[in-house]
């Protein structure tokens, strides 16, 4: 058993996945308030780790990554929610005043590769709206599948989606970032 952290970061919500090498990754959102990417060996000791920068200023809620998937290249895929201004190690990317949803990809060492954000905007009488990355999948192909859910309206980019409830979403990428 291996303790990962310190008592002054402590994980909350802790995600453990395996790669197809045996190798543990575990994404913790930490009491700071940011999330941090640990890939462990098979006894234990860290081969990598890299924070997610947050920028969670008046009081924006920090990104929660919810599931992680592996690429058969053994890219790490993660999907979230976040709210404010994150980097996820491409750049600084908003989330919108409400949440939005995210997928994010690492080569097998934690090294960025990509990522894609959707905000949701209010609709109607409502004046915010809020995406959530919940689930994410890869196909033997490389392509990300990612699924969730959303209220409002939410910007895929080349559509839009609206709903005055919540309503599932599930989005197919191919896998160029």
């Amino acid at each position: 058993m291996r303790k990962v952290g310190t008592d002054s970061t402590l994980e909350m919500h802790p995600s453990v996945n395996l790669d197809k090498t045996g190798s543990a990754w575990v994404l913790q959102w930490t009491a700071a308030a940011s999330l941090v990417l640990t890939k462990l060996d098979g006894a234990g000791a860290v081969l990598a780790s890299r924070p997610l920068t947050v920028s969670a200023g008046g009081g924006l809620i920090p990104p929660r990554a919810w599931r992680v998937a592996f690429e058969p290249s053994g890219n790490l895929v993660l999907a979230g929610t976040g709210q404010g201004a994150v980097d996820f190690g491409g750049g600084a990317r908003v989330l919108g005043s409400a949440r939005g949803a995210f997928v994010a990809r690492y080569d097998a060492n934690g090294g960025y590769v990509a990522d894609r954000t959707f905000v949701a905007t209010g609709r109607g009488t409502s004046p915010i709206g809020f995406a959530f990355g919940n689930g994410v999948a890869v196909d033997a192909s490389g392509n990300v599948v990612l699924g969730g859910s959303f209220l409002g309206n939410l910007d895929l980019g080349s559509s839009l989606l609206s709903s005055c409830g919540y309503h599932p979403f599930l989005l197919k990428f191919d896998p160029t970032p």
